[in-house]
């Protein structure tokens, strides 16, 4: 059995250097407002948000705190003494604590210095809304709430390096009530699957910093999400006879994913009917790879249409040419290790690329024998972007 050695950024304990070592970062952290007792302090890639230090928990109003790293050295630096570009310090709250925001300041020259947090003086906003069906009934879903700014209303200062994030779930009639410090977020809304309803990205500005009032501050909201595109069509195989009971699978493309994280759409699976080959599916906005998957064992190759664009369901529900799995040839491969080893009981897989796409998609798979040896199944599926859909009849 294969055994792995897992290395990571940051070292054990015993094995740190002393204070005031290339490796130790010393910075003080202060607030002039609160104490800081049970705040976790830490260094982040400012690109990836990837740990570059030991998280350390500070105490008191004003604390020096030693962050410990691990070979994180600016290579321009002669000295090994500045840590690299784009490292941010982070000061977050103890875990399980609401309304307080995260500090995230850039080191300049590689070097900690003072770091001040921020105190927000006026009370955050309440928020409460409902999401909503384009009939107008309530529906449960799933709020992300991400800060882009947040405000201190009495100085009238957006604290930029200040971030906040919570999640809040609905009931089943999509009412939902939470808090926000006073600032602007993007709002990512995830519908529950059942409600037939697309995900959706907007931008809430909160009632007290759009209005530079925090008194009473109450945000009312409510949040409308457009259905899903409705895709139909019908699996056969070459002869003409239908494909019922087998899997009709729609991946999102990866590598037409847009900046935002919720322009990918969710995964899709859905069995044809077993009288007429047919299925209907349900969809977000954006582009799929969809396979249709043979039952196991009958050795015909699964069908494979890449990009696949699937448009706003107010543009009519959208009916696909049917799909035809072929004939499937034989192609026999022996593999053996580099020594000439019999390379026993692996999988192989066969993968193709569409034409004037980045992307592969995998066609068929099958296990070696003892021998090393398989036969694969499968036949070249046309892997030319999809034709847009029809509207349905």
């Amino acid at each position: 059995m294969p055994v792995f050695q897992a290395l990571t950024n940051v070292p054990d304990t015993s094995t740190l250097s002393a204070p005031d070592s290339p490796d130790q970062r010393r910075g003080t952290i202060r607030s002039a407002y609160r104490s800081l007792d049970g705040y976790r302090c830490s260094l982040v890639d400012h690109d990836t948000g990837r740990a570059l230090s030991r998280t350390e928990i500070l105490e008191g109003s004003r604390t020096s705190v030693y962050l410990a790293t691990f070979n994180q050295v600016d290579p321009t630096d002669d000295t090994g003494k500045r840590l690299p570009a784009s490292v941010d310090l982070v000061v977050a709250p103890p875990v399980d604590t609401f309304l307080v925001p995260t500090l995230r300041t850039p080191v300049i020259a590689g070097s900690l210095s003072e770091y001040r947090y921020p105190e927000l003086p006026t009370e955050p906003s309440s928020l409460v809304g409902t999401v909503r069906l384009a009939d107008g009934t309530g529906t449960r879903a799933d709020l992300e709430i991400v800060s882009t700014s947040i405000v201190n209303l009495r100085d009238h200062i957006v604290e930029d390096k200040l971030s906040y994030t919570t999640k809040v779930s609905t009931d089943d009639r999509g009412r939902f009530e939470t808090a926000l410090p006073e600032g602007t977020y993007r709002v990512f809304v995830d519908p529950a699957p059942a409600s037939g309803a697309t995900r959706r990205e907007i931008t809430l500005k909160t009632k007290g910093a759009e209005t530079g009032n925090p008194v009473g501050a109450r945000t009312v909201w409510d949040i409308g999400v457009e259905p899903q595109s409705v895709v139909s069509g019908r699996a056969l195989l070459q002869d003409g006879r239908v494909l019922g009971d087998v899997e009709v699978s729609f991946a999102p493309v990866m590598a037409r994913t847009s900046v935002s994280r919720f322009e990918l759409p969710r995964p899709f699976s859905v069995r044809t009917e077993k009288e007429t080959g047919a299925f209907r599916a349900s969809l977000d906005v954006g582009f799929y790879d969809v396979t249709v998957t043979p039952v196991s064992g009958t050795r015909f190759a699964p069908f494979v249409m890449t990009d696949l664009f699937v448009r706003p369901a107010a543009t009519g529900p959208c009916s696909l040419d049917d799909f035809v799995v072929k004939v499937p040839r034989a192609y026999p491969l022996t593999l053996r290790e580099p020594n000439d080893n019999k390379l026993s009981w692996a999988w192989a897989r066969v993968f193709a690329r569409a034409e004037g796409s980045q992307h592969y998609v995998e066609i068929q798979r099958e296990l070696l024998d003892e021998e090393g040896y398989a036969d694969l199944w499968f036949r070249k599926p046309e892997l030319a972007p999809s034709t847009p859909c029809r509207e349905s009849r």
